[in-house]
């Protein structure tokens, strides 16, 4: 008997190649995010959300002049008519825009908490602060209203937004942004008004001009703060010429007697300048510094280093602080912005400028245009009303008695439909009043106005002229001296101790005991060492003189030593405790040699860990530092160095955790299921019993790293067995649970090692 086959009706279902699909999809969305999120556009410098938050407050009148609003009510009005996404990213933005410390030329100006230098991100809440636009806003708005500029629906069609802010001045380099979209970011840093009209102006005079020629204007960016820029000319103008590259910027300093006060800091830097100085002074890696305290006020910066000795050197010691903290602070530029063909594209200065000036003629070609068609409107309207005047009594008397009064007029008088309209819109009262004189008065300056824009429009260099005219203009309101310095100096460099040591490779073995030793080369044979009575090799790493090894101890303590400092290989070595302060009954327990980004996983044998940084375990103090809190009666395991390409990203299965305890129960995890932390108590691996611990009945006793390929060999004896990746994948599951029991017979005599095909 033959089953029937269900047929599936494909009517009226559209059908589509997958993968071209998808990559339709993905494009669209990472247009959207591109465009309407993350870079701005060339003609008013802003993202979407800014530029309806400026505009916002324009139309609601939320300016200094008028009455001060809430900033949840600009907010609010803002998601309600233009911007349908969360409250609180659009406040920050909003709170951005008027901060004159991260902004160059602020937006917006707010009374209240909007934050401050060393703590930017701690503004009040929106409903306790006011905002209203800036003065320099005005350069954005002022011909919102001359019919020089696209208006678009809005997100729901209710009513229109502008497409983009007629910018006066452009504002895509005078303020700068950041943002980062979809495979593309953006990094642009703020300048000074003066110089970029300067630059402006000459391109509009000169359009042939070149790089070089602007950059006799534009010497640099110039941020909100006085730090010193850095860069040498030829960086800068390889920054400009390429539209990518990095600014460097460096604090303002000088000492007074016995401390060094700073007076200026770079950009963006603040918050983390004063609590990474105090690590350094609390991990003596600044011992010339006794302590640090801010003094700074709201107008002006004042960072004091109080040094142990007027006869410290300041010099060598604020290049050291340049090369450990922000106090030497490199900015990303990346000139990516979206153009005038309303595509994004990294571009050099000189074509932001150009495709600016491009963008700013047409505001102003556009705004003339329709004065003119307003102008012209008018003196019809003029000319309409001479006439009614010249016939006074008989347009009073058509307008009292005609059925058809504009019918009549236009027939009688040869007056056009507006014409006629114009004069019917006008009371009796007022249409007795009118004056030849004044109307003609009127006509005459109506027509001068005309004939000046017809005369401007027609004529390319009375236009440039005029576009001129309005940059200098701008550039007398809005202008300001240059901020940030433009000082020529090198990148501070480290002086590293290991810069005098030959890189030479190294073995370093350590006894079960903590007798360490040092051999030239990686070939050395384990079998020739010999060892105290009593004591066994334990642990071996091959690397260079010039690595520094990192220890850990059963307590849950690390520890650095240079390997170019260690014994040699002759004899037993020497006992480690001469090296570095354990703490007692503790042991070597981990011994390794990693890069500073790299992860480490941390397990006790009461089955607690987590993951932590190489560079958190680093410490120059010999009696260590404090990372793992060990419960009592346990001690950390030998720890697990992950591959320098392990990243909390990876797929699952990619890195996989084996713990197995002392009774044989297993449990296989995703290494991604562990918390990274700097230090603390761990989190549970595997569940073991707390009484069964304590009363060493049950402890972890093996702790692997595993991939999907890996199966386990466990030796007793000359007895071998091994365990299939098939057998390890059923006592998978997630961490903390209790496992099963998979291994059977295991001593103190076996032995369990990965096997990976």
């Amino acid at each position: 008997m033959t089953q029937k086959q269900e047929v599936i009706n494909y009517e009226g279902v559209e059908e589509f190649d997958l993968a071209a699909y998808c990559e339709a999809a993905y494009l669209n969305y990472a247009t959207y995010v591109i465009k309407d999120r993350v870079l701005p556009y060339v003609g008013d410098g802003l993202k979407p959300v800014q530029r309806r938050i400026i505009y916002t407050m324009a139309i609601e009148g939320i300016n200094s002049k008028e009455k001060k609003k809430k900033s949840a009510y600009t907010v609010g009005q803002v998601l309600g008519r233009f911007h349908p996404h969360g409250d609180s990213a659009c406040y920050e933005s909003l709170v951005i825009m008027a901060q004159n410390f991260t902004y160059r030329y602020p937006l917006v100006s707010g009374q209240g908490n909007f934050g401050e230098l060393f703590n930017p991100k701690g503004f009040a809440a929106m409903r306790y602060t006011e905002s209203f636009l800036s003065p320099y806003s005005t350069c954005l708005l002022k011909e919102l209203n001359s019919g020089n500029i696209e208006f678009q629906p809005n997100y729901n069609g209710d009513e229109d937004e502008p497409v983009y802010l007629p910018a006066l001045l452009p504002n895509i380099i005078l303020n700068g942004t950041t943002g980062i979209a979809v495979g593309m970011a953006t990094d642009i840093p703020p300048h000074n008004i003066n110089e970029v009209v300067d630059a402006c102006c000459l391109l509009i005079s000169k359009p042939k001009s070149t790089l070089e020629d602007i950059m006799e204007h534009i010497k640099g960016p110039d941020y909100p703060c006085g730090a010193e820029i850095t860069n040498s000319k030829d960086e800068l103008f390889q920054i400009y010429k390429t539209g990518k590259g990095t600014i460097r910027q460096r604090a303002v300093w000088h000492q007074e007697k016995d401390q060094i006060i700073i007076t200026e800091l770079p950009y963006q830097s603040a918050p983390s300048i004063i609590p990474r100085i105090a690590e350094l002074i609390q991990n003596k890696k600044t011992p010339q510094i006794e302590d640090i305290r801010d003094d700074s006020s709201e107008t002006e910066t004042r960072v004091v280093l109080q040094l142990k000795s007027s006869r410290v050197d300041a010099q060598a010691l604020m290049q050291q602080l340049f090369v450990y903290t922000d106090l030497e602070k490199t900015h990303r530029v990346n000139l990516n912005i979206i153009g005038l063909n309303d595509k994004p594209a990294i571009k050099s200065l000189l074509e932001i400028l150009n495709e600016w000036i491009e963008f700013r003629k047409h505001i102003v070609r556009k705004r003339y245009l329709t004065r003119l068609e307003k102008v012209a409107k008018e003196l019809t309207r003029i000319a309409g009303f001479i006439i009614a005047f010249n016939n006074l009594e008989q347009v009073i008397a058509i307008v009292r008695n005609s059925a058809k009064p504009k019918d009549e007029l236009m027939q009688t008088f040869a007056l056009t439909e507006e014409q006629a309209t114009a004069i019917l819109d006008l009371r009796i009262r007022n249409l007795a009043k009118l004056e030849e004189q004044a109307l003609r008065q009127q006509q005459a300056e109506l027509e001068a106005e005309q004939s000046y824009i017809n005369e401007l429009l027609g004529s390319e260099s009375k236009f440039n002229q005029q576009v001129k005219k309005e940059l200098l203009e701008a550039k007398k309101i809005y202008g300001s001296e240059r901020i940030s310095p433009i000082v020529e100096r090198e990148a501070a460099k480290p002086l590293e101790i290991t810069e005098e040591i030959a890189a030479e490779d190294v073995t370093v073995v350590i006894s079960q005991r903590g007798w360490i030793r040092c051999g030239r080369g990686h070939e050395i044979n384990l079998e020739n060492l010999t060892y105290r009575n009593g004591d066994a090799f334990s642990q071996m790493v091959k690397c260079k003189t010039t690595d520094t090894l990192y220890f850990l101890d059963s307590t849950g303590r690390s520890y650095n030593l240079l390997a170019n400092d260690l014994p040699s290989m002759r004899g037993y070595g020497e006992s480690i405790t001469g090296f570095i302060k354990l703490p007692d009954q503790a042991s070597i327990v981990g011994m390794f040699v990693a890069q500073e980004q790299q992860r480490i996983i941390l397990a006790t044998n009461s089955g607690d860990g987590f993951i932590v940084k190489a560079g958190d375990l680093a410490t120059k103090m010999k009696a260590g530092k404090a990372i793992f809190s060990v419960k009592e009666q346990a001690e950390l395991l030998s720890p697990i160095v992950l591959p320098e390409q392990y990243s909390e990203q990876a797929l699952p299965g990619t890195y996989e955790l084996l713990t197995i305890t002392n009774l044989g129960r297993c449990l296989k995890f995703d290494v991604n299921e562990i918390p990274e932390r700097a230090k603390g108590s761990g989190v549970k691996l595997i569940t073991i019993d707390s009484k069964d611990f304590t009363d060493n009945r049950e402890w972890l006793e093996y702790v692997f790293l595993v991939d999907k390929d890996t199966n386990m060999q466990i030796r007793n004896g000359n007895r071998k067995v091994t365990v299939s990746v098939n057998d390890l994948n059923r006592i998978k599951s997630s961490r903390g649970k209790k496992g099963r029991n998979l291994i059977k017979g295991l001593n103190a005599n076996s032995e369990i090692s990965p096997l990976t095909k």
